[in-house]
């Protein structure tokens, strides 16, 4: 029989734990040295401070040079509303996260570049309610959807406030 019998672990086993406590100790010293390098607490605290609006809306991207017919589908993103960073221009920033859980945003757009931002018309979506239009300088136009009238009023107000912020 290997070990004592009585449920003691062999000289092999014991060695292989004292040895074991201090390399744990040196991974964790290793991931926590990691752990801040890759975010350092000053740069959370300017994005968070930043942040005008934040929320979940459906959105589509309506093409004028798309030749109609062909709509694209709903997809579900994290929208930011935010003042610029160092490096980044003057004003505010829109920022399309999708999926919503993504770390990076995969559109960001600068309020500057927002030519109007308008409620949509029945004969536009007839289907949806709490819709509204962002069209950019590129010829560009989002329709976002938000949860209900008051999330729409409350984005429509906020980011013409920052078209003329910059």
């Amino acid at each position: 029989s290997s070990g004592g019998g009585d449920g003691t672990p062999t000289g092999a086993n014991s060695n292989s734990n004292s040895s074991g406590g201090g390399d744990s100790e040196r991974w964790t010293h290793r991931f926590e040295r990691l752990r801040l390098n890759k975010a350092s607490p000053a740069t959370l605290r300017v994005e968070l401070a930043s942040v005008r609006r934040e929320g979940l809306l459906n959105y589509i991207v309506a093409d004028d040079g798309s030749g109609g017919g062909s709509r694209t589908r709903w997809q579900k993103c994290r929208l930011l509303l935010r003042k610029a960073g160092k490096g980044e221009g003057e004003g505010y920033l829109l920022e399309f996260y999708i999926p919503p859980k993504a770390t990076k945003p995969r559109v960001s757009i600068a309020c500057s570049c927002v030519m109007d931002v308008r409620t949509t018309t029945p004969l536009e979506m007839p289907d949806k309610e709490n819709t509204f239009v962002l069209k950019l300088s590129s010829s560009l136009e989002y329709i976002l959807e938000t949860v209900d009238s008051l999330q729409m009023r409350s984005w429509l107000a906020d980011i013409q406030e920052c078209m003329g912020l910059g």
